[in-house]
């Protein structure tokens, strides 16, 4: 009779995997399957059915009244003999060890294993046939005392139809009888016994080093008429041990008493208890190094954001070149060694099932800018071309974790430019529908640098795994940035592939999905036909300009400065860009001046990476706007779509709205005039000194208190705008003196300054009453989104 196995699964692509693992089974009646949706739906089914059910493979996020997990206690309250197998997209020790608990036979992580699963099921399958065959064992011998008859016949075939080994064992201790299961289990050899007479001493069943004590009580006819179980280390005829669970009972049969063996081997529960003691001893270990890491933390923390903060004051001093320069090589290095922490605490999270996402209504030009803009200074440094694109179907928003994904793009990102010599490294963003016809983000990086030999592609994701080259050398970071960016992805529902050659650059891409009926970039059309002129030597960043300039109706050309052809050959252009790296080329800076000449009325458009250090090289008579590399669409907008298109009202509105929006992120307001208090609560003199002077550089009458009571006592004696309030401080931390403000009715902002980046501690820093939370090591810019969030609007 076939083993019937339950799916209960929202997807269906479950079934079909499931099928497609036991197919052999299946065609071969062994197993039988049955697929449900929802586990409302299938709990009716076993309440009805549920005493023919083997195994029951059931997701632990469903929809419905039910879940995986309390599916778990309402089996058990149904009292039935099948298995549950709880199958996870997400390894949770801690869901592990409760799915166990709840009564799950096995708990299994999602993308499944199709080895593990069969095994999984192959082992459910055979227990619960153990179970019915001893419960259908124990209810037979119950018969066989009541039916006197026939017993002896009824016992023997019984016993060699259970799983268990069963022997039957005389006064004189002779083997009167074993059935097949004892056979296969010691190894033995019926037909002999059958033979000879045999002693179960002879047999050796049981290792030497059983207590003497226990194995005396079991002869005992005395002690076994009230029966008993007992745990032995057994040893076949070929001297393998393994551990069995011996039920040991009396049975009068004829006038004559024989003790009933009833041998169950318990290695799988062992494991399965060596698991669970291993699961806790790992659990324990991973609240100890959580503990520690938290520790360190605050305690590297606290002084780097001195470091920083200090360094960040100094670069705003008046210093000369050399000091500049110094100032800088800090900041490098102490953001440097940020990121190193950074990633040894996501690491660390990973490790303890810990990293989590926190998704929102992001945009995502925000993001993809944001991360080009960081990184565009060490492009610049390199003299490679750092390049931006975004595909017009890419909806403005997606819903996403905007600090997680920030954090990949700039993981790989960085890793381009830091591999890549010459050419150019390119972040892209387009859409693509996939076979199942859903809408897919498709994000790609680009480079052109060292590249990555197959061996090592393998090892990329690894923890603590580089690359080994000669080349490489220098460029090492933790070890850890791909591998946490790849969990971070796997966690969105994706992966992140490689494709590489060596000495011709890498390309690292992954791919999220998004509803297909999201809002995109307005065309911001049509307007009268205008002709642009691009002449860069980089023909990728060329190709790239050309892709947005066709998108808004603009017909284009690409001269490279490269090539021979006349520039008096050309034809009249509205719009001529450039790059100002040309302008530093004789030739190349001649052939834009007779670019500029014979098209005088034309918009010029110089690409740069900065607008800082301008050349005395200028094109004479020429005046010209800059766009900043990476290219941005806001910026395409505003220098390239609106000057050709000045009558379009909706386009000056989006314009004018995307710049207020940048702008505002950038702009440092000066708060004089408004009169606004502060208090700082820190015990640190020198970070509470770095924070006094950046508000007092923005206008702001700052009190100072060095501990959580002389914050509270201040507080409750003045109204203050702003509270910034450390954690960890000596007779009264922050928590408890914001707590007691709140308990006393103080309804003032309170910000709190903490060393800690774990997400419960951050947690109970809002519980215990703070509106936002500000994150050490911090920087000006991250005080004055603060100041502009709780300040401007009073």
């Amino acid at each position: 009779m076939a083993s019937l196995i339950i799916i209960i699964d929202d997807e269906p692509a479950m079934e079909r995997l499931v099928l497609g693992i036991l197919k052999d089974e299946v065609r071969s009646g062994k197993y039988e399957l049955r697929f449900f949706d929802n586990c409302d739906v299938a709990f009716d089914f076993l309440r009805e059915n549920g005493h023919e059910v083997d195994v029951i493979l059931s997701d632990i996020n469903m929809p419905g009244k039910l879940d995986g997990m309390n599916l778990l206690l309402a089996v058990k309250q149904l009292e039935i003999p099948a298995k549950t197998i709880i199958l996870s997209a997400l390894y949770d020790v801690k869901r592990a060890r409760m799915a166990i608990r709840n009564g799950a036979f096995d708990y299994m992580a999602k993308p499944l294993d199709a080895k593990d699963l069969a095994f999984s099921i192959e082992r459910a399958v055979n227990y619960v046939k153990q179970q019915r065959s001893h419960a259908q064992l124990i209810e037979n011998q119950n018969v066989l005392k009541v039916q006197l008859a026939d017993r002896d016949i009824k016992f023997k075939a019984l016993a060699n139809a259970a799983y268990d080994a069963i022997l039957m064992v005389t006064q004189e201790n002779r083997v009167n009888y074993l059935n097949k299961a004892a056979e296969s289990m010691f190894k033995l050899d019926i037909s002999f016994l059958e033979k000879n007479i045999v002693l179960v001493d002879d047999l050796i069943l049981f290792t030497k080093n059983t207590n003497k004590n226990t194995w005396d009580q079991i002869f005992s006819l005395g002690e076994l008429s009230r029966g008993g179980t007992f745990e032995f280390l057994a040893v076949d005829t070929q001297k393998k041990e393994f551990p069995v669970e011996v039920s040991v009972s009396v049975l009068e049969l004829q006038n004559e008493s024989y003790m009933i063996f009833i041998v169950r081997d318990i290695t799988e529960r062992k494991n399965i208890e060596v698991f669970k003691r291993a699961v806790e001893i790992a659990e324990a270990q991973n609240r100890a190094k959580s503990d520690f890491l938290a520790r360190m933390s605050h305690e590297i923390r606290t002084p780097m954001n001195a470091i920083i903060g200090m360094a960040e004051l100094l670069l705003s001093t008046e210093l000369s070149e050399e000091q500049i320069e110094y100032a800088r090589t800090v900041m490098f290095s102490a953001d440097f060694l940020l990121n190193i922490i950074n990633d040894i605490l996501d690491f660390s999270k990973i490790e303890a099932g810990k990293l989590s996402l926190e998704p929102e209504d992001i945009s995502v030009y925000d993001i993809v800018n944001g991360v080009t803009e960081i990184l565009a200074p060490l492009a610049y440094k390199k003299q490679i071309e750092f390049i931006s694109y975004i595909g017009p179907e890419v909806p403005l928003t997606i819903h996403c974790d905007p600090s997680r994904l920030k954090q990949v793009l700039l993981n790989l990102l960085s890793n381009a430019i830091k591999f890549t010599d010459q050419g150019e490294v390119i972040c892209s963003l387009t859409t693509q529908i996939s076979e199942q016809g859903e809408k897919l983000l498709c994000f790609e990086v680009r480079d052109t640098g060292i590249g990555i030999a197959p061996q090592d592609i393998k090892q990329l994701f690894k923890q603590f795994s580089q690359i080994n080259r000669k080349d490489a050398k220098g460029r090492m970071g933790t070890g850890l940035g791909l591998a946490i960016s790849q969990r971070i992805i796997q966690m969105m529902g994706s992966l992140i592939t490689v494709k590489s050659e060596l000495d011709k650059g890498s390309v690292f891409a992954f791919e999220l999905k998004t509803p297909a009926d999201l809002p995109i970039l307005p065309f911001f059309g049509p307007y009268k036909k205008a002709k642009m002129l691009i002449y860069l030597e980089n023909h990728v960043t060329a190709k790239t300009l050309e892709q947005y300039g066709r998108r808004w109706g603009i017909d284009v050309e690409i001269l490279s400065p490269l090539g021979n052809q006349n520039i008096q050959d050309t034809a009249a252009f509205d719009v001529i860009v450039f790059d100002k790296k040309s302008l530093k080329k004789p030739k190349q800076k001649k052939a834009i001046e007779a670019l500029c000449d014979k098209n005088r009325e034309a918009l010029s458009l110089c690409l740069a990476y900065s607008l800082k250090n301008h050349f005395d090289t200028s094109p004479r008579h020429l005046e010209y706007r800059y766009l900043l590399k990476p290219l941005k669409v806001y910026q395409l907008l505003k220098h390239l779509v609106l000057p050709l298109n000045p009558e379009n009202q909706l386009l000056r509105e989006y314009v004018q709205g995307l710049e207020a929006v940048h702008q505002s992120a950038d702009t440092k307001t000066d708060y004089r005039s408004g009169d606004f208090q502060v208090l700082i609560a820190e015990d640190s003199n020198i970070n509470r000194n770095l924070l006094r002077k950046i508000l007092i550089t923005a206008g702001l009458n700052v009190d100072e208190a060095r501990d959580g009571q002389e914050a509270f006592e201040l507080a409750c004696k003045k109204n203050y705008d702003l509270i910034f309030m450390d954690v960890q401080m000596p007779r009264m931390d922050g928590l408890e003196a914001t707590r007691r403000l709140r308990e006393s009715g103080c309804e003032a902002p309170i910000v709190s300054v903490t060393a800690s980046a774990f997400y419960n501690e951050l947690k109970e820093c809002y519980q215990a009453g703070v509106v936002d939370c500000l994150t050490k090591p911090y920087k000006q810019k991250d005080i004055h989104i603060l100041l502009a969030k709780y300040l401007q609007n009073k």
